[in-house]
């Protein structure tokens, strides 16, 4: 029997599992705050969207993402602006 590796969210159409999730969530932030810098006088393309799982959606199974240390969307926003050099 399998076991199932848990994806946890899915970052711009892809499904990230819990080990991940972390580090692509805050390099997505980066990405959309470029597009909110570059995109209001450059053409570039949007940088897609975030889903955060309750749960599993291969085997139905709950995702603790308080357990897991998962960040949120709005925490990891907030971690990459007090982190990000001033201009």
């Amino acid at each position: 029997m399998s076991t199932c590796i848990h994806p946890v969210g899915d970052i711009a159409g892809i499904a990230v599992t819990a080990a991940d999730w972390n580090q692509k969530i805050l390099a997505f932030i980066a990405k959309v705050d470029d597009f909110n810098i570059r995109g209001q006088r450059d053409q570039i393309a949007h940088p897609g969207f975030v889903a955060e799982y309750k749960f599993c959606p291969y085997c139905g199974g709950a995702i603790d993402r308080l357990g897991l240390a998962l960040m949120t969307y709005a925490e990891a926003f907030d971690q990459y602006h007090t982190s990000k050099p001033k201009a």
